[in-house]
């Protein structure tokens, strides 16, 4: 439930009081309330009470009858005309409530049921009011009130947000103790545009817990809305939930509802998180090896047109350095030539995830001519490389000569689903 921003300021005493009038006028017995008991009606209908006002010693008026069927009580207002008839300035000014629009005191004739403003009014025995909001789908009723003036007085039913519809509205008490047969009705009111319905970057989101780092998830940090948002447990109720998730293996699933005021979006958007318990298991890799080969470009300089993409480069090349290509056209790293009086010492460094595979994975040929036919890589001269410890780079020393063939053993850990256990 809801309760309008102006019934906060009740008071145990003005709360017993009320409930006495009330039901005085209903012909109902008043239960025995010790000081405890006013005390704690106080703070609940403070807080969590029926959508009428509660006033302490401000109230705006005399409190009247009858409470509606949603639990609004009327107040009778001072104002300027002599007759009861109360403009939507003076019941702002008595509650504290400012209205954008107002209908024109509209004088009753009979009619059963009829449309004033975006609201539809049914009678009941030309005395008891039933209204509807008839707004549109995007259109919230923020604040309105009712001035429902019959005999001599006007009673005044004031609602914050959340009410579209009410019945059992009527004009004070006349001196039988029944409500006179309406005269008029006035509504004062302020619609106002609903807000966007939140959106989210992902409908699920399952994270790992790691103390120190992930030990929570919040769903704010997976949403986005131009308004200020209220979480949800259901895409309907009205139980607010928490919007960080602490429990493990628990999948969450919130909603989230945008509000402007006491307007709210018409439809509320669902994420579900799961912070989950991961233990210590560890990722399985398994290793997709791959040859390579120095080049100027992808299949530049091959040892042969036909079936093999085997490349060679030329000293000047080596000593501007040249690129390494694995499989085809992968770019895998870079090599280059220093001279060392009449031998060479190949440098080779390896790029991205790439890194050399285990045995001898570094083969050098070097030829006085451009070299052709398919190579055999397992005869290559030159064998004894230097491996880092990360196994990113190598270097070997070569005898000095015109080509080179630089064949390399390389590869890449991928990640793949682990096995089971039993398997």
């Amino acid at each position: 439930m809801r309760i309008s921003p102006y019934a906060k300021r009740s008071a145990g005493a003005w709360i017993l009081a009320t409930f006495m009038i009330l039901f005085s006028c209903q012909e109902l017995e008043v239960p025995d309330m010790t000081a405890d008991e006013v005390a704690a009606a106080a703070e609940r209908l403070g807080q969590d009470g029926p959508n009428g006002l509660i006033f302490g010693s401000e109230a705006p008026g005399e409190a009247s009858s009858p409470t509606s069927a949603g639990g609004v009580m009327p107040y009778i207002i001072a104002g300027a005309n002599p007759g009861g008839n109360r403009t939507c300035t003076e019941v702002s000014s008595a509650f504290g409530v400012s209205f954008e629009s107002s209908t024109d005191k509209d004088d009753y004739g009979k009619e059963a049921q009829y449309d004033l403003g975006p609201f539809t009014i049914k009678m009941t025995n030309g005395t008891f009011i039933e209204w509807t909001f008839n707004g549109s789908e995007d259109q919230c009723l923020d604040e309105v009130a009712f001035i429902v003036k019959g005999g001599n007085a006007a009673n005044v039913y004031v609602y914050g947000g959340g009410f579209t519809t009410d019945s059992g509205l009527a004009s004070p008490p006349n001196a039988s103790d029944g409500s006179a047969g309406l005269s008029n009705l006035t509504i004062c009111f302020t619609v106002t545009t609903r807000p966007d319905a939140p959106t989210v970057s992902v409908d699920s989101v399952e994270e790992c817990y790691e103390e120190g780092v992930t030990e929570s998830l919040n769903a704010n940090d997976y949403i986005t809305s131009s308004d200020p948002v209220k979480w949800f447990t259901t895409v309907d109720g009205d139980e607010l939930a928490n919007p960080i998730v602490t429990d493990l293996d628990t999948p969450v699933t919130l909603w989230a509802e945008a509000y402007k005021g006491n307007c709210v979006s018409s439809s509320r958007t669902p994420i579900t998180l799961t912070l989950e318990d991961c233990g210590d298991e560890e990722d399985c890799y398994d290793w997709e090896g791959d040859t390579a080969w120095a080049a100027t470009a992808p299949g530049n300089q091959r040892y042969t047109n036909r079936g093999n993409w085997a490349t060679y480069i030329s000293h000047s090349q080596g000593l501007a350095g040249v690129n390494i290509y694995a499989g085809q056209d992968k770019f895998a790293g870079t090599a280059s030539i220093s001279e060392n009086n009449g031998t060479v010492t190949i440098s080779i460094q390896l790029s991205g995830d790439f890194e050399f595979g285990d045995g001898e994975v570094v083969k050098v040929q070097s030829y006085a001519k451009a070299p052709s036919g398919n190579p055999a890589p397992g005869l290559f001269a030159h064998k004894n490389a230097t491996i880092s410890a990360d196994k990113k780079s190598a270097t070997i020393t070569a005898t000095k000569n015109n080509f080179y063939g630089i064949h390399l053993d390389v590869g890449v850990w991928v990640e793949v689903e682990c096995p089971d256990e039993e398997d």
